[in-house]
């Protein structure tokens, strides 16, 4: 068995949990290949980001932010993540770094479930572009809304005036999608969720559409294209972001009794204002 390992060097800094994950593997004579941006920091052997990181499981240490950095990368060749979790929320990663022994002896003796989730890919100007979480029209950095017609199989929907507009598949419905008013899909339904971002409109709602179907943005006027957070394109005025369903999907490492259910009421929970005036007064 090769294990990959992908460290986000924010959340562990000092790599003391990465150390221990590699540890626990070298104690049970496991073979890694490691993240490359690793690489004067740690020994071993790096996979290349354009190639095949011939591994059976990809295990990430960060959050959900490092996961959604990967895990485009995991579906194009076919790597299940299982993720260690250094993040606050923490809806896709797997487990907490104190549990890090019995999360290795898990992955080893093949003890989890996969669990699949669905990319989006989008189109615009000959680029295409992959997300796990969303894919955003939004406004440039001005006071400006946007204006943008809406298409589902060629079809016109409607024309929405707003900050943004939110295509989001089942995982992303507990992100952005979710703080603009969007609802939240469990990952086993094969659907897609269609939100305007303060829409100026009183008649306004999310949709929700089939995976199957081709979701078109026409931009009446300049736009940021953000992809799982990050502005990855420019879209000018009359220019058609088109996104669909990505042919290939990400699959996940899920042990028995981490439930969706559980952990959705346990993360909610965390994101209340009680909790969140804590942690700041705790930092």
């Amino acid at each position: 068995m090769t294990v990959g390992i992908y460290t986000n060097l924010h959340k562990d800094g000092d790599l003391s949990v990465t150390t221990a994950l590699l540890n626990e593997l070298r104690a049970r004579k496991v073979d890694y290949v490691l993240d490359p941006a690793l690489k004067g920091k740690v020994k071993g052997s790096f996979f290349d980001l354009e190639k095949s990181p011939d591994c059976d499981v990809m295990i990430t240490v960060g959050g959900d932010g490092t996961i959604l950095r990967i895990a485009k990368y995991c579906a194009v060749y076919g790597v299940p993540i299982a993720g260690l979790n250094l993040g606050y929320v923490g809806f896709l990663a797997e487990e907490d770094p104190e549990n890090i022994r019995e999360f290795v002896d898990k992955i080893i003796k093949g003890d989890y479930k996969l669990e699949s989730r669905s990319l989006l890919n989008a189109d615009v100007n000959g680029q295409s572009f992959l997300a796990l979480n969303e894919v955003i029209l939004t406004r440039e950095i001005t006071s400006r809304m946007i204006e943008t017609d809406v298409f589902v199989n060629d079809e016109f929907v409607d024309r929405f005036f707003c900050d943004g507009f939110i295509i989001s598949t089942p995982t992303g419905s507990t992100a952005y999608s979710l703080s603009a008013g969007g609802a939240i899909l469990s990952p086993t339904v094969s659907a897609f969720i269609l939100t305007s971002i303060n829409s100026h409109s009183l008649h306004s709602r999310p949709i929700v559409v089939s995976e199957k179907d081709e979701i078109t943005l026409t931009a009446t006027c300049d736009a940021s294209l953000v992809i799982d957070g990050n502005v990855d394109a420019e879209v000018k005025k009359g220019e058609m972001v088109k996104v669909r369903k990505y042919d290939k999907e990400v699959s996940f490492v899920r042990f028995r009794g981490h439930s969706f259910y559980e952990k959705l009421l346990t993360k909610l929970n965390k994101w209340s204002f009680t909790d969140g005036r804590n942690k700041l007064n705790n930092d």
